[in-house]
C-alpha cells in the first residue's frame, strides 16, 4: 500500500492544522503554494526542515495518530466502520453515537480522512477542545 493512502489528504492536513492540532508527526504534507511549480509532496520526518520553514509543512496524519486524537465522548466510543456499496466499493465510516451528533456519520474510501473528517467537526463545533 501506498504511504499517500496511508495518511490524511492535504486538504484535511491543512485544516487540523489551522484548528491547532499539534504538528509533530511522522510524516508531512508539502504546502504547494510554496514550493516551486505547486509540487505536492509527501515527505517523512527526516527530510523536513521544520525549524526553517515552518509554513511549508502539514502534518500528515496516520488513522493510529488521529484515533488517538479523538475522544470517547460522554462515555460513547467513537467508531471506525468498514463497509461496502455497490456504488463506491469499500467505504470506512468513522461515527459516534452520542445522542447529539448521531446523524453525523462521516464517510471516505480512506479510513484516514474518514476519521479526520470526525476530528475537524469536533473541533469545530466544541465537542472537542485542542
Amino acid at each position: 500500500m501506498n504511504i499517500k493512502d496511508q495518511v490524511c489528504s492535504l486538504e484535511l492536513a491543512k485544516k487540523l492544522k489551522e484548528l491547532g492540532i499539534q504538528q509533530e508527526r511522522n510524516f508531512y504534507w508539502v504546502n504547494p503554494e510554496l514550493t516551486e511549480g505547486n509540487v505536492t509532496q509527501l515527505l517523512t520526518d527526516n527530510d523536513r526542515f521544520i525549524n526553517h520553514h515552518p509554513d511549508l509543512y502539514f502534518s500528515a496524519f496516520t488513522v493510529s495518530e488521529l484515533f488517538e486524537l479523538l475522544p470517547i465522548l460522554g462515555g460513547y466510543p467513537i467508531q471506525l466502520l468498514k463497509g461496502c456499496t455497490l456504488k463506491e466499493g469499500i467505504i470506512y465510516c468513522c461515527r459516534c453515537e452520542l445522542i447529539d451528533i448521531d446523524n453525523y456519520i462521516f464517510v471516505d474510501k480512506n479510513p484516514v480522512n474518514s476519521c479526520g473528517k470526525m476530528l475537524i467537526f469536533l473541533l469545530e463545533n466544541k465537542y472537542l477542545e485542542k
